[in-house]
């Protein structure tokens, strides 16, 4: 994707995931990102600017979509060669949004756009408040937290 080759394949940081855990239309969306103290300054400025990219139509194109599609389709299956993989993550949507909904749930997710994507993003997270948490050794925390309020002044405000 063009987050992992910015973020991931430039060095500045070692993982950068991105996730939704749909829930039946309701669940918490996640940006999970690990670097070096060394980049935390420059990290988190081009996350910032990579947040603020989502928001364009032209961000998550039909090919990213696809190998996206194909990954989660080999996860899943990956997911189910184990019983009690399998067995926690039927429990799981059976919990959460019920067995139908479990049933058509990888359909669902091999019928989304990319514009169902854009559209997604509009509504959700382009603009939209951010909570961030970090976790830091004390020697680097003092820095950390500084390099955080400097980004984060400079990103675009929640509307």
């Amino acid at each position: 994707s063009y987050m992992q080759q910015r973020l991931v394949d430039s060095g500045l940081f070692q993982l950068v995931s991105l996730g939704y855990q749909t829930l039946d239309y309701v669940g918490p969306i996640r940006l999970f990102a690990r670097t070096t103290p060394d980049n935390i300054v420059r990290a988190m400025n081009e996350l910032g600017v990579e947040m603020f990219a989502f928001g364009d139509s032209t961000y998550f194109d039909d090919d990213a979509l696809e190998a996206a599609k194909r990954r989660l389709r080999v996860d899943s299956e990956i997911s189910r060669e184990s019983a009690s993989s399998a067995a926690h993550g039927l429990a799981d949507f059976w919990a959460v949004a019920g067995l139908d909904y479990y049933e058509s749930y990888e359909e669902g997710l091999q019928s989304v756009t990319a514009d169902d994507i854009h559209a997604y993003v509009q509504r959700y997270i382009a603009g939209k408040p951010r909570v961030i948490a970090a976790l830091a050794t004390p020697e680097i925390s003092g820095q950390l937290a500084q390099a955080i309020g400097l980004i984060v002044d400079r990103w675009p405000k929640p509307r």
